[in-house]
């Protein structure tokens, strides 16, 4: 009995440890955000996205042309049994999109497909200087800091917002 008591204990332990949030348990100062993100690339730009924020990386070739679409929409692809239309993060994504992957972000329930050129790796992005930084023009992509190294962090509840707004308008 008393194993089961420190089984119990060990599961107890577990739950707090997952259930701090991430900056927490990877012991972020007051002044920054720390994030485990997918790092991809877009063009010339670097973009993480919070690893939270990932649903599922699809792999290049899965992007259907959909003529007539506007910028930002790029095509669609067969998700989980329905249709997404991908999105590009920024204006400058252009030419053929079928021979990129497919990074599907926010949740189960409503998804948010984004073209990429490349998905480069997942890894701790250290310390974070959080900016105010929404967007509401449809040419660029939110983002809420950067990185010492440059790379920006992408906002997709806010990316999520500016999408809908879009769709509605």
């Amino acid at each position: 009995m008393g194993e089961r008591l420190t089984d119990h204990a060990i599961l107890v332990e577990r739950a707090r440890t997952l259930a701090r949030p991430l900056g927490d348990a990877l012991g972020a100062r007051d002044d920054a955000l720390t994030l485990a993100a997918l790092v991809v690339r877009v063009g010339a730009s670097t973009y993480a996205v919070p690893l939270a924020e990932v649903v599922e990386i699809l792999p290049a070739g899965r992007i259907a042309p959909l003529p007539g679409a506007s910028s930002p929409v790029v095509g669609v692809v067969a998700w989980r049994g329905r249709v997404l239309a991908v999105r590009a993060l920024h204006a400058s994504v252009g030419g053929a999109t079928d021979a990129r992957p497919v990074v599907v972000v926010g949740d189960a329930r409503t998804p948010l497909a984004l073209v990429v050129d490349a998905v480069d790796e997942i890894r701790p992005l250290g310390a974070v200087a959080a900016t105010d930084n929404e967007s509401t023009d449809a040419s660029t992509a939110p983002t809420i800091g950067v990185t010492p190294d440059a790379i920006a962090v992408l906002d997709v509840p806010a990316l999520r917002r500016q999408v809908a707004a879009a769709d509605e308008s």
